[in-house]
């Protein structure tokens, strides 16, 4: 596909079904020496995420590999300081998520070292892809450097993996080690297992999900990822192909079949934002159905425009981030951290980029997931008691239609959440402080609800007057917390999931971690019954209909 290039044009492979994305490396090759489009030049900044394919040397060969990787590919013959190069040149033009992998990463001879300086930089945020057949040996000099440790398992068993992997069967046992040791750990990465589904395992995912289900037990940051093999590379020799509607429908069933297993999948291909970083130290783009190699950090030579696409680049990152909630990759999207000897070229045309302001930590959508995910655990446990959930509003300040626009903000999500409840078969009560125990009653005593669990969050005055002495001694089937609200004013934000996240932990004996919480906690033995006192966060209007409609979304 790659035949005698043309000396006037950039280097540009059609990326369709049939390219065999292996013949890219003879393109880079001499993409930038030859070519006169790409000049001497300053790109200035790159989008803030970038994948970097270290090598294409592996010790397996994947049917499934999109880049033909194997052990004969030729493996990288960069230096630890060529390497460093790298990280400089990528963080100093605001690149804060990079995505070591490969072929297989752990084949670079000085890559503890490489991940070690990744980690001198500030705010640079490493996710480490491997298989992990060289992870065990190598396990102490490579854990400790990255955010996120990403592994493969193809199959349920050492045979069935390896088939797919071209590897040995001893291959799964390193797997399942690896997780284990990861699970020793005190303070641990985030750990991911990618399976990639073709027709040749299809049949097989839900016992890896099994498998998964028992290794990963406690470990309470695990993800599992899904991907639908994409006939790239090697990929192409798997007929028939697998559609993409029969994944998704397979990836739903898995999602249900394992509830309390963070699962996600892949999305229909669409290679918008993706900017990779090769062992050539060119940069990648995937532009209109083609691969185009923007220019080389090494040699300075870029496009002539390479300055739009990357604008390009950085506005499908920011749709992405937002789709899927990530708001710490959306500050760093919005807000680039660019090193102050960048001289970027101040005669490129500004960037159009209309971006919503999102900068709020990541943790704020978060909240909405783990209340999904505590409710899900409550429910999902022997001889689990059903949940009524019970939320007064009299507490919160600001929280009257008509008045104040806290009300406006807030209460779709207080909508949402009562109708997410009731989708599950939780009552949810939501009414004021002095009308709650009312509702609570009388809804205990329908049919098949007098040894329901209920679950109390609202005003400390309320909950902690005489009319609620029963339902606070009845400590088998009631929980009870009530809010202080003296630090709140009327444009505060209410960290409302965070909140009742909490209550439903502690009231499932739950652990639960003070790091990081803007709430103190307090237990009044006495009264049976739980003090929350949020602290102060004054915000202005915009920002908590955001918020609030980040964790709606969740």
């Amino acid at each position: 596909m790659v035949n005698e290039l043309n000396s006037e044009q950039a280097i540009r492979i059609p990326l369709t079904t049939e390219t065999d994305l292996s013949e890219i490396a003879t393109a880079r090759k001499i993409a930038v020496a030859h070519n006169i489009d790409y000049v001497e030049k300053d790109i200035g900044p790159l989008a803030p995420i970038v994948d970097w394919l270290m090598t294409e040397n592996c010790n397996r060969r994947c049917v499934g590999c999109w880049l033909n990787c194997s052990p004969w590919a030729p493996p990288t013959k960069l230096t630890l300081s060529e390497h460093k190069f790298l990280i400089d040149e990528l963080y100093k033009r605001g690149v804060r998520s990079i995505g070591p992998s490969g072929g297989e990463p752990l084949t670079i001879e000085n890559i503890s070292g490489i991940l070690a300086y990744c980690k001198t930089k500030q705010g640079l945020q490493v996710n480490f892809y491997t298989n992990g057949i060289l992870l065990e040996n190598n396990f102490s000099s490579i854990v400790p450097f990255v955010d996120l440790l990403s592994l493969s398992l193809d199959g349920s068993s050492g045979l069935r993996n390896a088939s797919l992997r071209g590897g040995e069967a001893s291959d799964f046992d390193c797997i399942i080690r690896s997780i284990q040791k990861i699970k020793l750990l005190e303070k641990r990465p985030v750990l991911q297992v990618i399976s990639v589904v073709s027709r040749e395992n299809i049949d097989d995912i839900e016992n890896i999900g099994r498998v998964l289900e028992k290794e990963t037990r406690g470990i309470t940051n695990f993800q599992w990822k899904i991907n639908l093999n994409f006939s790239f590379g090697r990929g192409k020799a798997l007929v028939p192909e697998l559609k993409y509607a029969e994944f998704e429908s397979l990836a739903k069933k898995i999602q249900q079949k394992f509830p309390l297993m963070k699962i996600n999948y892949s999305p229909p291909l669409n290679t918008d934002g993706f900017l990779d970083l090769d062992q050539e130290g060119n940069l990648i783009a995937y532009v209109d159905a083609e691969v185009v190699v923007l220019g080389n950090l090494f040699t300075g030579k870029y496009l002539k425009n390479a300055e739009a696409i990357m604008r390009r680049i950085i506005t499908a990152q920011h749709k992405k981030a937002v789709h899927i909630g990530r708001l710490d990759l959306v500050e760093k999207i919005e807000h680039p951290v660019i090193s102050p000897d960048i001289n970027t070229n101040r005669d490129a045309p500004k960037t159009e980029l209309k971006l919503v302001s999102l900068t709020t930590p990541d943790s704020e959508r978060i909240h909405a997931t783990n209340f999904q995910d505590t409710m899900t655990y409550i429910q999902t446990q022997p001889q689990a008691q059903p949940l009524i959930v019970a939320l007064g509003t009299s507490w919160i300040k600001g929280y009257e239609k008509g008045r104040y626009l806290q009300y406006d903000a807030l209460n779709p999500l207080l909508v949402s959440l009562r109708t997410y409840c009731e989708q599950k078969g939780i009552p949810f009560i939501l009414d004021s402080d002095d009308k709650l125990l009312a509702r609570i009653n009388a809804e205990r005593a329908k049919d098949g609800r007098s040894g329901a669990k209920v679950v109390v969050l609202a005003g400390k005055d309320a909950v902690a007057s005489d009319e609620f002495t029963t339902l606070r001694n009845d400590q088998k089937n009631a929980f009870v917390v009530g809010v202080d609200n003296q630090e709140l004013t009327t444009d505060s934000y209410i960290r409302l999931m965070e909140m009742l996240t909490l209550a439903l932990k502690l009231s499932a004996g739950l652990e639960i971690s003070l790091d990081n919480i803007h709430i103190t906690i307090t237990k009044d033995n006495e009264r049976h019954l739980y003090i929350f006192l949020p602290h102060a966060e004054p915000m202005e209007y915009e920002r908590l209909k955001v918020i609030y409609e980040a964790q709606k979304f969740a």
